[in-house]
């Protein structure tokens, strides 16, 4: 795993990635909102999802879930989701189609079972992955929990099946985006790796940046700003 540059993410590397996947995001969402037809803001969205699957998996792997972080993301995804139907509204989405803060909370909640492993918490994963699924279009449906679903794995299986995992996590990331187009499923798969890799390559600190509980807040504020300007506007 050490010498895998996908699988060797310094804490200073996973923030990076993390900044660089929400900015993406942040592009894309602006493309949407704005109604602009860019096509290289589009391609720019399409490495964000898998980055911050990468990234999550790694950090929870190092610090597992806790039902104080469980709540949290629970909460910004509830007050993000109208935020997100209006920022959004124009790519003709439902306004009960969910978030991906969502995702990670659904995900929260498996693996906190899975580590836990009583009725109790095992009922709640389940009821949590039954209610997401029907309205995970917005979040890429079942191509998103099945991403996340490697990206765990990525980082939990024993060092000799991590070709496989890699090959498996690959071909994830592929067909995340083949909704959008192969030409933008490539993109994305290609820009992914590159962007992981040179960050894991350059960026070896274990120091992290400032504020590291950034990432649900900041989703929600990005898509309020976005409503408003792009109703002023």
């Amino acid at each position: 795993m050490a010498n895998n540059p996908v699988l060797s993410l310094s804490p200073q590397a996973r923030d990076w990635l993390k900044v660089i996947a929400f900015v993406a995001m942040v592009i894309d969402h602006s493309a949407i909102a704005f109604g602009w037809h860019e096509t290289w803001m589009r391609m720019a969205g399409r490495v964000a999802m898998p980055i911050f699957a990468l990234v999550w998996a790694c950090n929870v792997t190092s610090h597992p879930v806790t039902p104080a972080s469980l709540q949290k993301t629970w909460l910004w995804a509830a007050l993000a989701q109208p935020l997100f139907f209006l920022a959004l509204r124009t790519s003709g989405q439902d306004w009960y189609q969910l978030n991906i803060l969502f995702l990670f909370a659904v995900w929260g909640q498996v693996l906190y079972a899975t580590d836990r492993r009583t009725a109790l918490t095992a009922c709640f994963a389940f009821i949590a992955v039954a209610a997401y699924i029907p309205l995970s279009a917005s979040s890429y449906g079942l191509r998103g929990m099945l991403l996340m679903a490697v990206s765990v794995g990525l980082f939990r299986v024993s060092p000799r099946h991590d070709a496989l995992m890699l090959m498996a996590w690959l071909v994830t990331v592929f067909a995340l985006n083949v909704p959008n187009g192969i030409p933008m499923a490539l993109a994305g798969l290609c820009l992914t790796l590159i962007i992981t890799a040179l960050c894991s390559v350059l960026l070896h600190r274990h120091t992290r940046l400032y504020c590291t509980r950034w990432f649900a807040p900041a989703y929600a504020l990005h898509l309020g700003l976005l409503f408003v300007l792009a109703t002023v506007v």
